[in-house]
């Protein structure tokens, strides 16, 4: 068994996510990357390629953009498949959380939803959380 992270994204933020991921998490990582819409062609064609050479065995996480989007959408018949999981509003947190899960076991559904959880807290608007640190730092010089 493979464990496989497709990033796949409208034009070149899979690229530099998939990028930013080895620079963090090592080059031995089973990534294939998909840039949709960069020759304005249909990417069905491209997805099924992603797929290709893969065994039943294999675990495919599939990384995509936007939920609603297209890129999204276009994977959607594949989570039919068995031990594929699609998550859409990736951020490099997911994924360097998912890449550095151990390899021997598939992931389960539950341990997938946990991580997207934690990153959803990477997303943070640091000014009000700066100010609200300010605010605590004055009350303490007080």
């Amino acid at each position: 068994m493979s464990i496989y992270l497709f990033f796949a994204s409208h034009r070149t933020l899979s690229e530099g996510l998939a990028n930013a991921l080895q620079f963090f998490a090592g080059d031995n990582l089973n990534v294939k990357v998909l840039t949709a819409y960069m020759d304005n062609k249909p990417i069905e064609p491209e997805i099924k390629q992603l797929f290709s050479g893969l065994t039943s065995e294999d675990e495919v996480i599939i990384m995509t953009d936007i939920l609603a989007g297209s890129v999204n959408q276009k994977f959607l018949p594949y989570i039919s498949r068995p031990k594929t999981h699609l998550i859409s509003g990736v951020n490099l947190p997911l994924a360097l959380a998912i890449a550095m899960e151990p390899t021997d076991t598939p992931l389960e559904a539950d341990k997938i939803s946990s991580l997207v959880d934690e990153a959803r807290k990477q997303v943070v608007y640091v000014n009000a959380l700066n100010e609200s640190e300010s605010e605590f730092d004055d009350e303490e010089d007080e």
